[in-house]
């Protein structure tokens, strides 16, 4: 592909050349003929080689550089600071590596020269960098002609005025392209991943990547490794500056940062992927994990450190290296930038190294499903960008009794597999959290649940712990779901699947007793459900291989690019990962991303060049994308609608196909942004779809007309001719083909011509069918109208929430503007949530071409830097020419303060004091609640949990042993406590935020003293949430005590509460029933009225001291109902608890508990049923003693503080015993009916 000797060759030439000029006039002659030049000398010659070289090449020479079109353009944003900050700058020459292959493949001369004019531009632009105060880093000068410079904020501008400059970008974060990880189960391995895309058939045929030099620019490689041992050839450290480009190992001091740990893992996943050299069927000493090319040569490129991440300056010095030092065949960048915009740094050097020769894969990025969410580097013009595909061992099928539906699921990662045609019962089971399973038969069932509150993992224990034979997961969001569990044993989950949100309302709706359908338009009926339901799993379907949800969509912006280019596996792909510790027998992990499919892609790569060569076809690395996109399999969505070529691209890549196809179709195409700012020097390359960009035609009457070039080039002898057919919508104007049959080596034009006011987005395909059957596709996208022009720019504030004055590593947050049209002026105002101004966080008064700024900001405003903003939610706002922009509002989070913990009384409950188990539990609350309740709200492109923003846990100050706290959607937290010690335990809570706040300072230290002889009494709600208008139950329960013969209790509720009745204890009937028939068993309640907002049930139990209980057990049962109750959280508490025993007792206190109170929620798919229900309620049919009081209805009141009032005498518990053995007999024929 390239001619690295080339150099050394032209003089040669040249010199042969200039001696036959004086020795054989003939051969001079000759050589003016060809070139059509008049005669001149020898010196007049070179020269006017040279100015052809510098015309086709677009190379100005240094005498000519101001003279050239092209007008500098800063990237950087302004600033007034002095602060240095590392910049990239570019000139204007052509890169060397460009220059010699662009120069051997038009067989022209001198390109020498261009690494004169090279050192001549540089030196002069060091000569201009001195009155700067600016420092060079690095030099680029091969695949990006340039520098990386440090510089004070304040004199980038300056940077322009020197001759030769043509850019000056941002040193932006870049970091790894993957999203999530788990290890074991029924994960795709690689050798398995690479039957769908055909690799397993170039093996047979003797193509394993023998001989390909594939470069990984990620977070390094453990090279260690049995399934990589050997395939290392080289690379580089360019975050430590060294030759080993290992892994970031584990810190133990280092904490997590958004998720994400200290040490890394992704590039070892990637490496395996693409040329692991084990065997998945019969792992030995190399291990289980066989890539795409086995035998390709690895050179790694470490330029993601620490939590994964990197930038420009690094991942530009690793290009220069890869394709000038090492000249690799194939160049992998699973790796990712914010923002979708096509001309960047990295960009640049990407588009240049396919020009030398290098195949280029990216990852399309992780942020879809939603159109336009390419990464920056995902939109690279001529690179290959990848999309995320699901494999098909992923996609089993369901089926429910009665319904026509399948239900398509993802398999979780971790999870056993599920037996095929093994039908079960279904039930629905809430958030899957230990609470949703009580009075719940799941024995041997599938249960259904919603995805939130605790983790997938937890939920698949849950299920396990409970008996349930399987669990299925619905998305609460749209979009496809592949739970992750988590690492662990395989043994420790139930099979586990995901299945989307429309489909999962649809299950639970059908499984839910009691839930309304709809039978006929205008009509509703009451459908009664025994939840018990039977689904079964059918085998595995083809149309399930999908694109994955979270694969980044196209189009890529500002030019309107089709993107991504293709597919491939990318969803729970198993390959090798480190093993800190040296032992490698389970190190391999299952990862989800656009990493793993692009890795796919840079095997498959590295196969194809391997074929080109031995069969010597000499493919660029243009025509290498297009032999894959022509080739193709185009998916389908599990309802059999095909995927848009702006999610997929031309589809699944089938190696198979390309190694049988003897044409390829290529579209010649142009960078319009550099045509637009320097007519002189376009941007021109080959790809395999065909991108008409966004049209605005004129409001006339007149048609306007697109055309696209085709060139069909032949792989084989055989010269077979093309029929040409168009695939495109009826109504999306006209799509022509200049020719009916083409030929190879023939080009053809493709217009579109476009009616007058027709509006809208049209994708089809261009058909290019042989007599043979072999057929080419060249995807066709348009979007016409002014909705699809781009806004002028967007703002991304990331992270959205920081502390100025908090904690140093979240101080900042960073500001990327993408400007995506050439605007005169702007700036980004901060409106509070009321739409008040409160300042301007950053003001551009020049010109701005279209590029990505990127800004560090503190939370100052201008002309006030030293007083940032305080705490509270904003607006960021973008003003243009003077016009506010506020649909293209950002919100972000001002946030310097801890969260707020509140421990419930007592501060630990104990149920079971024998077992020295304990409980805490309170509410946590952070600024950041509020605000993730208000993106949810407005902004509901963005997604964030509890979980997501606040973290805690608990420690015992005595043996430093850590708690596990689980925090639930609204804020409440649970901590188990597994043992108390006699006497003082100190437990230290901590609690921080997303920032940090909070993270060092314990927010709570909880001291108790322990008794395991004493009795404690405890409140229980039978579930922790309710519907406004139901009932509940309340139980009134105790630890073990002995020979107990009378109590009494008084339970303290919100007044706006209906007490329906009081259940005596059934433990305690029936234990008087069986053991003393004889004996009279007393019961009864009263309700009394504290104040306006309080109410207590006072209740007494008793039975003579000969029948006294010993045990524990409940001592009552409360039904409550929230009929005229508003959605709220409602305590409950005991007060004055006494206890008579024959022996003493200790009573420690009574606990407290709370139930959430909610209002009915209407599915999407069903209708609200209004009608009155005739019928009388549940609490007319049940009786309780001594109830004769009526409640008025009360607004719900605030939680309030409880309090424990314990009265004794002579060390004894005392209380008064009645007894109504009338209703507890009723209670015991009414549970022996039941039975």
């Amino acid at each position: 592909m390239r001619l690295y000797s080339f150099r050394k060759f032209i003089f040669l030439i040249l010199s042969a050349l200039l001696l036959a000029s004086m020795v054989l006039p003939g051969v001079s002659d000759a050589t003016e003929k060809m070139d059509g030049a008049a005669s001149k000398t020898a010196h007049q010659r070179q020269s006017q080689v040279k100015d052809q070289l510098a015309t086709k090449l677009q190379l100005p020479r240094i005498s000519e550089q101001n003279r050239s079109g092209a007008t500098p353009q800063n990237f950087v944003p302004p600033a007034d600071s002095s602060d240095t900050m590392t910049v990239i700058v570019e000139l204007q020459q052509e890169p060397v590596n460009v220059a010699e292959a662009q120069a051997a493949s038009t067989q022209s001369l001198f390109a020498d020269d261009v690494d004169s004019d090279i050192r001549q531009e540089h030196h002069q632009f060091r000569s201009a960098l001195k009155p700067l105060q600016a420092s060079i880093r690095y030099e680029f000068s091969h695949v990006f002609n340039g520098f990386s410079v440090r510089i004070p904020a304040n004199k980038v501008d300056d940077l322009l005025t020197i001759p030769g400059v043509k850019a000056v970008y941002p040193n932006t974060e870049i970091q790894a392209a993957s999203n999530g990880t788990s290890a074991d189960g029924d994960s795709a391995w690689v050798h398995k991943s690479a039957y769908p895309i055909g690799a397993n058939d170039l093996w047979d045929r003797g193509y394993e990547g023998a001989g390909i030099k594939v470069g990984v620019l990620d977070t390094g490689v453990d090279y260690h490794h049995p399934s990589l041992k050997g395939a290392l050839k080289g690379g580089y450290d360019f975050v430590d500056n060294d030759d080993d480009p290992m892994e970031t190992r584990p810190d133990k001091t280092k904490p997590i940062v958004d998720g994400k740990a200290y040490h890394t893992t992704h590039g070892t996943h990637v490496a395996g992927t693409i040329l692991g050299r084990g065997n998945g069927d019969r792992p030995g000493d190399s291990g289980k994990i066989r890539g795409i090319a086995p035998q390709a040569d690895l050179y790694a490129y470490r330029v993601l450190g620490p939590y994964g991440e990197g930038n420009t300056e690094r991942t530009l010095r690793a290009i220069e290296h890869a394709v000038y030092q090492d000249q690799v065949d194939v160049l992998n960048l699973s790796i990712i930038d914010n923002g979708n915009f096509q001309y960047t740094a990295e960009s640049v050097a990407l588009d240049n190294a396919t020009k030398a020769g290098v195949v280029v894969v990216v990852a399309a990025g992780n942020a879809g499903p939603e159109p336009r969410t390419l990464s920056t580097l995902g939109g690279t013009h001529a690179a290959i960008s990848v999309a995320a595909s699901s494999p098909p061992v992923l996609t089993p099928v369901f089926h429910a009794e009665g319904l026509s539906q399948k239900f398509f699921s993802r398999h979780a990662t971790s999870s056993p597999v599920l037996a095929v045609d093994k039908p079960l019962k279904a039930v629905y089971a809430g958030f899957g959290k230990p609470d949703d399973y009580k009075n719940k038969d799941v024995e041997g069932k599938l249960v259904v649940v919603s995805r939130g509150e605790i983790s997938f993992g937890d939920k698949s224990r849950n299920a396990k712990h409970a008996g349930a034979a399987a669990l299925i997961i619905f998305d609460n969001e749209a979009g496809d779901l592949t739970p992750e569990l988590g690492k662990g044993n395989v043994d420790e989950f139930v099979p586990t699947y995901g299945i989307s949100q429309a489909a999962g309302i649809v299950l639970k709706n059908y499984i839910t007793p009691g839930w309304l359908k709809k039978i006929t338009p205008g009509w509703l009926k009451m459908i009664t459900s025994d939840g018990e339901k039977t689904v079964v799993r059918t085998d595995v379907e083809e149309q399930g291989q999908g694109i994955w949800s979270n694969s980044a969509r196209g189009p890529a912006l500002p030019d309107y690019t089709m993107k991504p280019d293709i597919a491939a596996p990318g969803v729970a792909i198993m390959s090798s990962v480190p093993a800190w510790d040296g032992n490698y027998e389970h190190a391999y992990e299952s990862f989800n991303g656009t990493s793993m499919a692009s890795a796919h892609i840079a095997g498959a790569a590295a196969l194809l060049v391997e074929y080109s060569r031995k069969n010597n076809l000499d493919l660029t690395p243009d025509e290498i994308k297009t032999l894959m996109m022509s080739h193709a399999v185009a998916l389908k969505d599990p309802t059999g609608k095909r995927y848009q070529p702006t999610e997929q691209g031309a589809g699944r890549v089938d190696l198979k196909r390309c190694v049988e196809a003897r044409a390829i179709a290529l579209v010649q195409e142009t960078a319009s942004i550099t045509r637009k700012d320097n007519p002189d020097a376009p941007f021109e390359y080959e790809t395999g779809s065909l991108s008409f960009g966004v049209i605005s035609p004129a409001n006339t009457f007149k048609k306007t007309v697109r055309k696209k070039t085709v060139r069909l080039k032949g792989l084989s002898n055989t010269c077979q001719p093309y029929s040409v057919s168009i695939d495109w919508p009826k109504n999306g104007g006209k799509l022509t083909s200049s020719a009916a049959t083409v030929s190879p080596g023939q080009t053809f034009d493709v217009n579109l011509q476009i009616p007058d006011r027709l509006r809208g987005k049209y994708e089809g395909y261009v058909i290019l069918k042989g007599d043979s059957g072999h057929e080419i596709r060249l995807p066709v996208s348009a979007f016409i109208g002014e909705e699809f022009e781009v806004d002028a720019l967007k703002i991304n504030v990331c992270p959205d929430i920081f502390a100025p004055h908090g904690h140093p590593d979240h101080r900042k947050t960073k500001l990327s503007i993408q400007v995506n049209k050439k605007i005169t002026a702007f700036k980004l105002i901060v409106l509070n949530p009321y739409g008040d101004k409160i300042g301007d966080a950053y003001v551009n008064p020049r010109e701005q071409n279209p590029g990505i700024l990127s800004i560090d900001w503190d939370g100052s405003l201008v002309g006030n830097p030293s007083f940032p903003l305080t705490d509270g939610t904003y607006y960021l706002v973008p003003v243009v020419n003077g016009e506010r922009l506020g649909y293209l509002r950002t919100p972000f989070l001002i946030n310097n303060t801890p969260p707020i913990v509140s421990v419930d009384q007592p501060e630990i409950r104990v149920e079971r004091p024998q077992e020295h188990k304990g409980k805490i539990t309170g509410t946590v609350y952070d600024s950041s609640f509020d605000f993730q309740n208000f993106l949810n709200k407005d902004f509901l492109d963005q997604k964030y949990s509890i979980q997501d923003t606040v973290k805690m846990k608990a420690v015992n100050k005595d043996t430093q042993e850590e708690y596990k706290v689980h925090i639930s959607a609204d804020g409440v937290f649970t901590i188990d406590i597994p043992y108390l010690k006699d006497g003082r335990n100190e437990i230290d809570i901590y609690a921080w935020d997303s920032v940090k706040n909070g993270y060092e300072t314990p927010s709570r230290t909880i001291s108790f003293d322990f008794d395991p002889d004493a009795v404690y009494a405890h409140v229980r709600t039978e579930s922790k949430q309710a519907h406004t208008g139901e009932e509940f139950k309340i139980d009134i329960g105790f630890s073990v005590t002995e020979a107990v013969y009378s109590a009494s209790y008084r339970l303290v509720y919100d007044a706006s509460l209906l007490d329906v009745c009081v259940e005596p204890s059934v433990p305690f009937a029936t234990y008087t029933q069986q053991q003393h028939p004889d004996v009279k068993f007393d019961f009864a309640s009263q309700a009394i009225e504290l104040d306006d907002q309080l109410k207590a049930l006072e209740v007494t139990i008793s039975m003579p001291p000969t029948a006294a209980y010993s045990g524990d057990g409940i001592l009552g049962t409360i039904v409550f109902s929230s009929k005229d109750t508003e959605a709220n959280n409602f305590w409950f508490w005991l007060d004055d608890l006494k206890l008579e025993s024959m022996e003493p007792v200790k009573l420690a206190y009574g606990s407290p508990d709370w139930i959430k109170i909610v209002d009915v929620p209407i599915s999407p798919y069903l209708e609200p049923y209004l009608e009155p229900n005739p019928e009388p309620g549940l609490s007319s049919g049940r009786s309780s003693s001594s109830r004769s009081y009526s409640i008025p209805s009360q607004p719900a009141g605030k939680p309030l503080k409880w309090s424990t009032t314990v009265t004794g005498k002579d060390d004894k518990k005392q209380g008064l015993l009645l007894v109504s053995s009338a209703a507890i007999s009723s209670q015991l024929n009414d549970m022996e009916q039941l039975k």
